[in-house]
């Protein structure tokens, strides 16, 4: 087993004049770091982008230039960054530091006293190359355990910020009683929550009540009702926008592989699901809305198509929010409409929507997601969308 070693190396150049008493002395410092696993890691912080670091190799992380009269570089130069990630290739955590909380790790690499400093002259007297050096501790990659996972159940989510999104309760049985999300973005000074009551009334019957407020106004009220029928297999999704009796109809058909897919009137629209349980494509009447994701047309003519390749997923378990069946609800706090259902209906979690938008996860050790990352390509966020999630054990 290896260790993950990181390598901070300063580098101070003095600049150089024809007469040596005028010399100006300034250094181009700059900061490492080392891959000493054997496994492909990658690494970022609050001011870069990720980056890919294969074993033995080092990158860096923070450059910084100096003028004369201020000094040889210092600890303090380092602090600055406020959170430190390292995972692997596969999103498994391997270290994460994050300033605020520097008290919580038995080894820190905010403290100063953790680093071993060597010193080496370089060109002379004047011009020296700091090394600073910290061994993290030691790392084995986990194996993903999809039966340890499910006991443990998501409490809480904060944001980027660290602003708490939700919060979750359960009953005895550990199914979802209620969930309240928060919006800190919608309107400057408010907070708009959105709260979700579950009532079971059998194993194949339930309803989901929502309601969302700002302001302690009122905004907006939805109750679903979903409905199985053993005997025929099909599902009736039910949902009563605004509490006015406005109701709309879905119905969802369970194939005799345990599959579930949506009857949309004229035909049955199927989602493509691979040897994981995971959708990966759709199966139905044509779609102009698809648009350039068409992939190829099938013998069906030129009525029915399917869309393959839309979606794409890692190996690892799916946050456990005590759902069960309800497969049309978004657990996570202001996550977007998606691919909703294919997301709930498949066993890993999305990675990909193509043409869409990406999601990257850092797991914890037994391969449960600790953090996602909405990245939509081409879009710039002034604050980037992340969803923390904690988590308690409930065996």
């Amino acid at each position: 087993m290896k260790r993950v070693v990181i390598f901070i190396a300063f580098m101070l150049i003095g600049f150089i004049s024809c007469d040596p008493a005028e010399w100006l002395h300034g250094s181009d410092e700059k900061w490492f770091f080392k891959n000493g696993t054997d496994v492909v890691l990658t690494i970022s912080h609050s001011d870069m982008e990720t980056q890919s670091v294969s074993p033995g190799d080092s990158v860096c992380i923070l450059r910084k230039e100096k003028l004369e009269g201020n000094g040889a570089p210092v600890f303090e130069d380092f602090s600055p960054i406020d959170s430190i990630l390292v995972v692997t290739a596969d999103g498994i955590s391997v270290s994460e530091w994050i300033r605020s909380k520097a008290d919580e790790y038995e080894r820190n690499i905010y403290s100063e006293s953790e680093w071993v400093c060597h010193i080496s002259e370089v060109n002379g007297p004047d011009d020296y190359c700091w090394t600073f050096t910290f061994d993290d501790a030691d790392y084995t990659p986990p194996q993903i355990n999809f039966e340890e996972s499910l006991k443990y159940i998501v409490s809480r989510i904060y944001d980027y910020n660290g602003n708490l999104t939700a919060t979750y309760e359960y009953n005895d049985q550990w199914q979802i009683l209620s969930m309240v999300h928060y919006d800190y973005n919608s309107i400057p000074g408010t907070v708009r929550s959105m709260t979700f009551r579950f009532s079971y009334i059998s194993d194949t019957e339930f309803k989901v009540e929502k309601r969302t407020s700002q302001a302690d106004m009122k905004i907006y009220d939805c109750d679903y009702y979903y409905m199985e029928d053993k005997a025929t297999g099909n599902i009736e999704l039910k949902s009563d926008l605004f509490n006015q009796g406005l109701i709309i109809s879905e119905i969802f058909i369970i194939d005799d592989d345990g599959n579930i897919n949506k009857d949309i009137g004229d035909g049955v629209l199927q989602f493509i699901y691979d040897d994981n349980r995971n959708i990966t494509g759709l199966r139905g009447w044509k779609d102009p809305n698809m648009g350039d994701i068409v992939i190829s047309e099938t013998e069906y003519g030129l009525d029915l198509v399917e869309y393959n390749s839309i979606y794409q997923y890692d190996q690892n378990p799916r946050p456990n929010f005590g759902m069960g069946k309800c497969f049309f609800v978004e657990p996570l706090p202001y996550f977007g409409t998606i691919a909703s259902y294919e997301r709930a209906l498949s066993q890993n979690n999305m990675t990909h929507v193509h043409g869409e938008v990406n999601w990257e996860y850092t797991y914890n050790e037994i391969g449960l997601p600790t953090m996602i990352n909405v990245i939509w390509p081409g879009v710039e966020l002034l604050t980037p969308i992340v969803y923390k999630i904690e988590y308690v054990y409930i065996e």
